[in-house]
């Protein structure tokens, strides 16, 4: 949803990932705005929030101290602690991106709880040249009000997986415990409905769920009547329909954000699946929109 107001554009975004509700929350000065102020003032909201130097350098004032960052540094301040951007710093060296999880109702407790460490915590946090971290949180802010929703989505899911890796909090299949008693069917139905866009190999995801690969195709056949890469494409087909149906991103930038590696292979088992080619669904949904 977007919003203008005071010569600010405000654009907010809710969706749930993994069990637990996150909230988005981005603010763009608009051209010709002389509200450059506003952000250099002391204050705090229920958000934690991100800032990202994507300039020379920039200084992130708090009530703990003051944070340096250069190009490539990313600090998250947490909800509740006042801070302000240095007026030293032009609009255009940084970007801020606000988040917020809610977890009170999360059946999801392991995620629920990384979460809450990485935005409740008592002290700000800073992660040096993470340029994972730098590059997806400047092209999503850079690119939100052009994309399509559900790749907005997509990329969000993918930095905040970045912040938790960041933060020794990591919440994807490498991270999971080697113990025994693991849910593997749980396991292996989040990789395929949450990951799905990474290219791993069969072999890499089977070590990340501490199983061999021959046992994952087992599982899988057993489960789902499917093997596991089968399963993947599937999910990645579902969102680019949805891409599809949404927005007006190319044929080429949809395949490659849900993880096709050619567009020839997503053209071929996109007709399999709707019995139609990517371009002919796009038009039938805009019909249907009509």
């Amino acid at each position: 949803m977007t919003q203008k107001q005071d010569n600010l554009e405000r654009y907010n975004t809710e969706f749930t990932f993994e069990g637990v509700k996150l909230i988005f929350y981005f603010e763009f000065l608009t051209e010709n705005s002389n509200n450059e102020t506003k952000f250099n003032i002391f204050h705090t909201h229920d958000m934690a929030e991100l800032f990202v130097c994507t300039g020379p350098f920039i200084y992130v004032n708090t009530e703990s101290g003051i944070i340096s960052l250069s190009r490539g540094d990313s600090a998250l301040i947490p909800a509740g602690m006042y801070h302000c951007v240095s007026k030293t710093a032009k609009f255009d060296y940084y970007r801020a991106i606000c988040i917020k999880a809610d977890t009170r109702r999360s059946q999801n407790r392991e995620l629920a709880a990384a979460l809450e460490s990485l935005f409740e915590r008592d002290e700000y946090a800073v992660f040096k040249k993470r340029e994972d971290i730098s590059f997806k949180a400047q092209d999503i802010t850079d690119n939100l009000r052009s994309r399509p929703d559900m790749q907005n989505k997509l990329r969000l899911c993918s930095l905040l997986s970045s912040l938790l890796d960041a933060a020794e909090k990591t919440y994807h299949p490498s991270s999971l415990p080697k113990a025994g008693n693991i849910d593997r069917l749980t396991d292996i139905e989040r990789y395929a409905s949450a990951y799905f866009m990474n290219n791993d190999s069969t072999e890499e995801i089977a070590a990340a769920l501490c199983i061999s690969p021959r046992q994952l195709y087992r599982i899988c056949m057993k489960r789902y009547g499917k093997p596991l890469h089968a399963l993947i494409n599937e999910n990645r087909l579902i969102a680019a329909a949805e891409m599809l149906a949404e927005g007006n991103a190319g044929i080429e930038e949809i395949s490659e954000t849900v993880g096709f590696r050619s567009v020839s292979s997503f053209y071929r088992r996109f007709k399999e699946k709707y019995g139609i080619a990517p371009g002919e669904y796009r038009k039938e949904a805009g019909k249907c929109g009509e």
